[in-house]
């Protein structure tokens, strides 16, 4: 911006424009802000050029750059060889490789640019510019190498290189998927390509697919490569069990039949990792007192997966509730009325009050706990609650937000509307005597 609005004294003026051009981030910019002088002086012009250069690789892209090549070719490649040179440092970068390697760059310059610039880590999918090389051995493999995709754009004799591939999916398994039908029914290739990526089965013959050493490494690898198998071993007890027992478990349970939906230790071992995975089990399992209890003590809301006569079960319920008090919606109807189990699950979840019985939702001593821990499970409360003003003075206090499930009786008083402005403040209050109103 400074040089832009300089006087031509100074975009004519070597030293200042050199500085510039070492410094500056976008020559694109700079580089047409030469001025006539300099640009007239053809020596000059080539060493603020080759400032620039060693500044960024970016500054070859540039309008002015393109005009230079063609008029002085020769010098241009001086310039590229520079680059080309610089770019063997980690800090150096070919930017926009594709508009500097044109069709006019000499062809063994051309290639030395496209191979300097694959090599820096993870470029090699630029391979997918330079068509004319990806039967280039020294080339696919420098791309393969900083970036296993770019196998995808490589030549097809390089796609059956068990060499290259191998080394590929070691590195991204889901590379697999460009090698050739050849090697995706080659077991050492798939092999490898699993134990990276499991899912990386999912590209393998169909014949590998039923290969139990590489089912059983992809499984154990993740339990979401279950659905990529053949059929038999989605049925099959000691590959369901490498699944199950893998932390990042996704199981496909519409290919599980009901015979293992009825293993209890397939289900103790699936439960243990997701409780709400009881939904999948059979019945009886369902049914099951050990079964439900490890579920609910993992996640409350495995309560809903388990049986009818086990939501009237009040050991189980109260585990449930323990873990997560609003679990008390799945329980049967009488136990929503016991008073000590409601008060360990308000007091768990104030919002678990939604599903306590009428009469327990009128209770002063339960509607307080459930308050004292979300002052918002007003709502919930009998409309005597909600007009009692010892409870609702409190509560209020607590969350001033609550005043919107405060009794009629009390939305207008004083010490309530205080409270309440206290709470959150007099414009909130307002807006929610407002929304009353309507």
């Amino acid at each position: 911006e400074a040089i832009a609005h300089a006087p031509e004294s100074f975009r004519n003026d070597f030293e200042i424009m050199n500085s510039v051009l070492a410094n500056a981030q976008r020559l694109e910019n700079i580089i047409p802000l030469i001025g006539a002088e300099l640009s007239s002086n053809h020596v000059l012009y080539h060493q603020l050029l080759t400032t620039a250069v060693e500044n960024t690789s970016i500054a070859l892209t540039c309008d002015d750059l393109i005009a230079y090549r063609k008029q002085y070719p020769e010098y241009h490649n001086e310039l590229l060889r520079l680059a080309l040179e610089l770019n063997k440092d980690d800090s150096y970068r070919l930017y926009d490789i594709v508009s500097i390697t044109n069709p006019h760059v000499d062809p063994l310059l051309h290639r030395q640019l496209v191979l300097s610039a694959l090599s820096k880590t993870s470029s090699g999918v630029l391979l997918k510019h330079f068509p004319d090389l990806n039967d280039d051995r020294e080339i696919v493999y420098t791309a393969v190498g900083s970036c296993p995709m770019a196998l995808q754009f490589a030549g097809r004799e390089f796609k059956a290189d068990k060499v290259l591939v191998k080394q590929a999916v070691e590195n991204s398994g889901r590379v697999l998927e460009y090698a050739s039908d050849e090697l995706k029914d080659d077991r050492e290739i798939v092999l490898a390509a699993v134990k990276n990526r499991a899912l990386a089965l999912q590209f393998a013959s169909e014949r590998l697919k039923a290969d139990p050493m590489i089912v059983a490494e992809a499984v154990e690898n993740s339990g979401s490569a279950l659905k990529h198998v053949s059929e038999y071993f989605k049925h099959n007890p000691y590959h369901l069990k490498l699944a199950l027992n893998h932390r990042a478990i996704s199981i496909n349970w519409k290919a599980v039949d009901q015979v293992h939906r009825g293993n209890k230790e397939l289900l103790t071992i699936a439960v243990s990792r997701d409780p709400v995975n009881l939904k999948h089990a059979d019945e009886k399992l369902q049914d099951d007192e050990d079964l439900a209890r490890l579920a609910v003590q993992g996640h409350g809301q495995a309560l809903g997966c388990v049986s009818f006569r086990l939501r009237n079960h009040k050991d189980i319920v109260r585990l449930a509730v323990e873990n997560d008090g609003t679990a008390l919606e799945y329980a049967n109807t009488g136990l929503q009325a016991d008073k000590e189990l409601v008060k360990v699950a308000v007091q768990n979840s104030g919002a678990a009050l939604e599903f306590a019985s009428e009469r327990l939702k009128d209770c002063p001593e339960v509607v307080k706990l459930a308050l004292q821990q979300n002052p918002l499970a007003l709502e919930y409360a009998s409309s005597r609650c909600r007009n009692n003003p010892d409870l609702v003075i409190t509560t209020v206090q607590n969350d001033g937000l609550a005043l919107r499930y405060v009794g009629r009786s009390l939305q207008n008083d004083p010490q309530i509307i205080a409270a309440a402005t206290n709470s959150v403040g007099a414009v909130v209050v307002k807006h929610i005597q407002q929304q009353g109103a309507r």
